[in-house]
């Protein structure tokens, strides 16, 4: 099931799935208030960038990075209330912002990433999954410093629910295929960021 975090953690909760991955970063902090509920093993990062394409950022930023520049431009979003481009901003800037303009919300991300793709606006994205693009020039990412909005990719589970034999084998090799084996080719989000 691919759902975002809060549906998993209310089906984990319910009784409805054993166990789920879920994005550990969240802006409503998903875990407040119930974390000794929970076991979560952390078993990836992903960077969460602000990004354009590199038309739009010659074109419409001129490529300007400064705060008032970047709260000025069109903003796309995949979330009904823009939480984590909002935390971009205080991650960066620190400083409150005025409305910003969504000219599209969009419930799919690879649609997101195609909006991006056709010089639509700004969005925040895992930086993983616009690398081939951000290589070949035709989108590029916005650090107006060293900073970093981090995502962590979590295994949670319910603290009191006895696992099975066959979960603790699967949810074993499931760890180990993600953070050590080093047979398998995994994505940038996966590697080691030493």
């Amino acid at each position: 099931i691919f759902e975002e975090p809060d549906r998993l953690l209310n089906m984990l909760n319910n009784g409805d799935i054993d166990f789920a991955i879920i994005d550990y970063f969240s802006t409503n902090d998903q875990f407040l208030g119930r974390p000794e509920h929970y076991i979560i093993r952390p078993v990836a990062e992903e960077t969460f960038v602000l990004a354009c394409s590199q038309v739009y950022f010659e074109n419409r930023m001129l490529k300007d990075l400064s705060f008032e520049t970047l709260v000025n431009q069109d903003f796309l979003t995949d979330e009904h209330e823009p939480l984590i481009l909002k935390h971009w901003f205080w991650t960066y800037f620190k400083k409150k912002l005025p409305k910003l303009n969504i000219v599209m919300a969009i419930e799919s991300h690879p649609a997101l990433l195609d909006c991006i793709r056709l010089d639509m606006g700004l969005a925040i994205t895992s930086n993983h999954l616009i690398s081939k693009d951000v290589e070949n020039g035709t989108l590029t990412t916005i650090f107006p410093d060293s900073g970093r909005v981090i995502d962590q990719i979590a295994l949670v589970q319910l603290r009191e629910k006895e696992q099975t034999m066959t979960e603790s084998v699967f949810q074993a090799f499931l760890i180990d295929r993600l953070t050590h084996n080093k047979t398998i080719e995994k994505p940038s989000c996966f590697l080691d960021k030493s």
